[in-house]
């Protein structure tokens, strides 16, 4: 066999993410590792191997309208060998040994240096969701590539996001790429498909597991420049994801959301431990991510106010001048300003040619509206 059709095999065996295997073959290549297997009949890879037909694997892959990418293919993303640089998480690690991938954008180098990961909790709130779709939509609209899994909640909505703009979007899933996980989603892994890719380590009909999700996670931060968290409570599989993005050295963005939100918990705690930048937009997320000098925010505008032109001295004693009631004398604002009495009263008539303070009777008050 060739060594696309060795590494399909060996990842027909094992399960994604197993660091054994990745070392195995990192240290023996795909060849000497397949003839070990075939040598083997005891280990659990052995009777796989013996029982494996990797034609049958290959018509599937063909049939079901897949490709398979191996590193050194031009179109194989090479953000996903710092995998093979860095620890363990969770009794997972490793580059992946190839990929399956199905869709309209296939050319997985092309969005190298350009995606974001966005990740939450599927139990999400409307807020979350919301929060999600605009992110998604931003950073897909400025030509950036948003990668998630296809869950319910905060994946399908930045997924979402990114498609209404007309933009890419890449889902990795835990399970073969012809079956629809979850079922609901048959629609919307559609238009992924037809927009950007479906990506994922497992051959057809291959079914999820938790640990196949946990595999997962780990392709979605090594795919994506940063990886940013919307909603997640303390035990979620997106907190995963963002362990792997810092193991491999990503830059890892939070959402904040309401104080008393149990699911808003992870990225609390991640911004409060400075683990992560704090996001509220796309912009926010691309200022953080993009090349120095590009994608930067805008400047905040400020209504400028009528008191805003008032100097120094003019400020002062205006901050002295009862808005309401019967006002105040000269000598009350004098006392209360600290200002000599003489100047408050020279004051105080600009102040009134300013349209700022109504003056009767020897007694001062705001104008109504001067404040604003």
């Amino acid at each position: 066999m060739d060594e696309r059709s060795l590494r399909m095999a060996l990842m027909c065996v094992s399960e994604p993410g197993d660091p054994a295997m990745a070392r195995l073959v990192c240290e023996n290549g795909v060849e000497k590792v397949w003839e070990q297997l075939q040598r083997d009949g005891t280990s659990m890879w052995g009777r796989r191997a013996r029982d494996l037909d990797v034609a049958e694997v290959q018509r599937n892959t063909r049939r079901h309208g897949m490709g398979f990418l191996i590193p050194g293919d031009p179109e194989w993303p090479m953000q996903v060998d710092a995998l093979g640089m860095c620890g363990e998480v969770s009794g997972f690690g490793g580059p992946p040994l190839g990929l399956w991938v199905r869709g309209e954008q296939r050319d997985l180098s092309a969005f190298d240096g350009r995606a974001v990961a966005v990740v939450g909790s599927r139990a999400a709130s409307a807020y979350g969701q919301h929060v999600a779709g605009e992110i998604g939509a931003d950073v897909a609209e400025r030509g950036w590539t948003v990668v998630s899994g296809g869950a319910f909640g905060i994946d399908a909505a930045a997924h979402r996001g990114a498609l209404a703009t007309g933009g890419n979007t890449v889902c990795v899933l835990a399970c073969g790429l012809n079956l629809d996980y979850p079922r609901a989603h048959h629609d919307l892994l559609a238009k992924i498909a037809a927009r950007g890719a479906l990506v994922g380590e497992l051959a057809p009909d291959a079914y999820p597991t938790r640990s196949r999700f946990l595999g997962r996670n780990r392709l979605i931060a090594a795919l994506s420049t940063g990886t940013v968290i919307v909603e997640a409570a303390l035990r979620s599989g997106a907190k995963n994801t963002v362990n792997w993005a810092e193991t491999i050295g990503r830059p890892v963005m939070a959402v904040p959301g309401p104080a008393t939100s149990a699911t808003s918990a992870t990225p609390h705690e991640l911004i409060r431990s400075r683990s992560a930048e704090l996001v509220t937009s796309g912009l926010d997320v691309l200022e953080l991510l993009a090349p120095v000098g590009q994608e930067l925010l805008p400047l905040p505008e400020v209504e400028e106010r009528p008191i805003d032109g008032l100097s120094r001295r003019q400020r002062g004693i205006f901050e002295h001048v009862p808005g309401g009631g019967d006002g105040a004398t000269t000598a009350e604002i004098t006392a209360a300003s600290g200002f000599p009495r003489g100047l408050v009263a020279a004051t105080l008539d600009e102040l009134v040619r300013a349209g700022f303070v109504l003056g009767e009777g020897g007694r001062w008050r705001l104008r109504p509206g001067s404040v604003g």
